[in-house]
């Protein structure tokens, strides 16, 4: 018994099984041992399967066990090899044996158990996990899970030893490896047509000695399959899924507790208007089952190809209805909510949820809706999970998400300064925009204070996301809008359009979008920032700038973005002047911070390199130079000595940019020999029109702004 690796769904497992399998085969006291990787299901076989042959300069040579047979002749062997088969291919010979024979009697045999909580355990009634042991009596055992059990017949420490190492939901959500799931009750009452069935079950089970759960089951499924409570199921999923697609676009599945419910659900719900495209997953027998279900039996072909279109983001494939497919070893991590119509319990309801955990784009959280009452289990799986030493919660409730929003509300209103927030729904559009401006000017103070709003904010919207079925946050979506507004502006002014991914923004406007409140506002009114450039920071903006003393911050911090942002354009054109010049801005901006200069003398100062800037634009076209040129007459311009007849001058610089250019390559600035070739072909030009002293430091200083400026050669000029 090596032990058990406990880490929690989506985490990352399979990618610790296949490090942990390079490992082994690199230590030599092992001298190359054999591998078994061992499930318990085909599908997780396949796709961990295909994650260790992604995964072969690690693992090495990964092989799979078709049949029974075929896992013999793979294991009758030396050494070597990573072996993949299901546990029920450790079966015995029908009429043959009596019990499993030895197929390797090798020490240096490790089996690595996937799921180890679901089959590893019976080892007194001659089950699959016995037969394992028997085949392999020398091997070393581990098992990977991720929903430990340890129930008195079926500990999972028992079978494999203590556990190695835990990785749980607190540890995984906090490492940003899966995101939270929340969990909504929104329960449609079963309707039994006989109350006395636990009664009659209980007949059955005394006078036929049989199993009354079955009876009881089938009379569940039968409630559940009720036509009026199916069109009602279907109606609240798709008019819930419209809502919360609203803000965080996804795809979502339904699990309903049979086939025949999953082909009346999406009977059901695919004829309700705007419903997206639907699909049922599940297994079947075209011979057997009734021929209105044949649309929905695919070949494993056909399954696969509709497994990769649910997994595409862009796909219109947006809605899954399953019974047991899909809720183990299938990720698709643009999913996004679970609605569950099925009781189910222990490891597989964990497995279940665990779905819509995986981390994608902008998505805050998954999210399960309960539509049978799974909470009393998803309480017992929380117990269980906890006394087996994890952290962190399965699910939380929208309630408690609810409740945090309302907290998280509070604590961004603290950040916005003094907005009479109770005067708010009195007031004119106007007054309202003053008021958001003055907040705007608060936030942007410093850049500490804008990062901890936007921080802060973005907690507020994943927790709207999660919340905003609940009643109790209705009544707060004009605040909430209100503040998505000044957030828009503090964005707006902080980063410019196209510098970040768009994805990064996409959940706040949709957000801002959803909560459909009048209170969504033009904060920066007249200030058309997306089209801002050099060109506005004239002497109109300045008196702008001084009459808005209040909103002094706000002026400032355009005016520094739009500095930034032209001499990022420029900077590699003319690194040391542009480079000077961003210092100084920095400079002045700092001392802002820092108390030690007012805001008038700030923007003065910024007028002073915006001026700067415009000069330079004028320089170009008065010495009849390219920007590009312009660098290198600089470079040549400041040395003592240097030539001062300027139509000389600037035919000595075309000469040393002609000269530059001709001689570049691809990557040119990491080979040697390239950049020799540019400093002779300069030093050529150069030579007996500049002090001897200087040459080097000059050719330097071009071949400087040569890198910085070709760099990207060929795609420049």
């Amino acid at each position: 018994r090596i032990g058990v690796i406990w880490h929690t769904q989506g985490a990352g497992k399979s990618m610790s099984m296949a490090i942990y399998t390079g490992i082994l085969r690199q230590l030599p006291e092992f001298k190359n041992p054999t591998i078994v990787i061992q499930v318990d299901r085909n599908d997780l076989d396949n796709q961990l399967y295909a994650n260790f042959v992604l995964a072969k300069d690690v693992v090495g040579h990964v092989e799979h066990a078709e049949s029974t047979v075929g896992l013999r002749q793979l294991l009758d062997r030396e050494a070597g090899g990573v072996i993949f088969t299901t546990i029920e291919k450790f079966r015995v010979k029908k009429d043959e044996e009596v019990d499993h024979p030895i197929l390797s009697d090798r020490a240096n045999i490790i089996v690595i158990a996937d799921e180890a909580h679901r089959t590893q355990y019976g080892f007194e009634t001659g089950g699959f996990a016995q037969n394992l042991r028997r085949a392999l009596p020398n091997a070393s055992f581990i098992g990977f899970t991720g929903t430990p059990v340890d129930k008195k017949d079926a500990d999972t420490q028992v079978v494999f030893g203590e556990t190695i190492h835990v990785y749980d939901i607190k540890q995984a959500v906090e490492d940003k490896a899966t995101v939270p799931i929340y969990y909504e009750p929104r329960i449609v009452k079963l309707v039994l047509k006989d109350p006395d069935i636990d009664l009659k079950a209980e007949e059955i089970v005394s006078e036929m000695n049989e199993d009354g759960s079955n009876v009881k089951w089938a009379a569940i499924e039968d409630a559940a399959c009720e036509d009026d409570r199916v069109e009602k199921v279907a109606k609240d999923i798709l008019t819930h899924f419209t809502l919360r697609n609203e803000s965080l676009e996804g795809k979502v599945m339904i699990v309903c507790m049979s086939r025949r419910i999953c082909v009346k659900m999406y009977d059901a719900i695919s004829q309700l208007p705007d419903c997206p495209e639907v699909a049922v997953v599940m297994t079947g027998n075209i011979g057997k089952d009734p021929k209105s279900w044949n649309q929905h039996l695919r070949t494993k072909e056909a399954k696969e190809a509709l497994k990769a279109r649910f997994k595409n983001p862009a796909d219109p494939l947006k809605i899954v209805i399953v019974r047991d497919m899909w809720l183990t070893g299938f990720d698709a991590p643009c999913l996004h909510t679970l609605y569950v119509d099925k009781i189910m319990h222990g490891h597989n309801l964990m497995q279940s949820i665990a779905r819509v955990n995986r981390v994608f784009e902008d998505k805050p959280a998954g999210l399960v809706v309960d539509y049978i009452g799974i909470a009393s289990r998803l309480r017992d799986a929380t117990e269980k999970y906890t006394e087996g030493g994890g952290q962190g919660k399965p699910t939380f409730d929208t309630r408690e998400a609810a409740v945090y929003c309302i907290e998280q509300l509070e604590k961004v209103k603290s950040l916005l300064g003094n907005v009479p927030w109770d005067d708010l729904d009195s007031m004119r559009e106007s007054e309202e925009i003053l008021i958001a401006r003055e907040a705007v000017n608060y936030i942007l103070r410093d850049d500490e204070s804008t990062d901890h709003f936007l921080n802060e904010e973005h907690k507020l919207s994943e927790l709207f996301v999660m919340a905003k079925t609940e009643r109790i946050i209705w009544n707060l979506m004009d605040t909430i809008g209100f503040i998505q507004s000044i957030r828009k502006s503090v964005r707006k002014i902080k980063f410019p359009q196209g510098t970040r991914k768009a994805t990064e923004a996409a959940i706040h406007d949709l957000i801002s979008q959803s909560i459909g409140s009048e209170k969504i506002i033009n904060v920066l009114g007249e200030m058309d920032v997306e089209s801002m450039d050099i060109s506005i920071l004239d002497d109109k903006f300045l008196a702008m700038a001084k009459e808005a003393r209040d909103g002094a911050n706000i002026r400032i911090e355009l005016m520094r973005r739009i500095l930034m942002d032209e001499l990022k354009v420029k900077m590699p054109k003319n690194i040391r002047r542009y480079g000077s010049l961003k210092e100084q801005i920095e400079e002045v901006i700092d001392q802002y911070h820092k108390h030690a200069i007012d805001s008038l003398t700030v923007i003065t100062e910024l007028m002073k390199r915006a001026q700067e800037l415009q000069e330079e634009d004028q320089r170009v076209k008065e010495l009849g130079l390219s920007e590009e040129e312009l660098a290198f007459y600089d470079i040549l311009s400041k040395r003592e000595g240097a030539i001062r007849e300027v139509n000389l001058m600037k035919d000595i610089v075309h000469n040393v940019y002609k000269a530059v250019k001709n001689n570049l390559q691809l990557d040119w600035y990491k080979k040697e020999s390239a950049k020799a070739a540019i400093r002779l072909a300069v030093k050529k030009e150069l030579r007996g029109k500049v002090d001897i002293s200087e040459l080097n430091k000059i050719l330097a200083e071009i071949m400087e702004q040569a890198e910085g400026q070709y760099s990207e050669w060929p795609m420049v000029g």
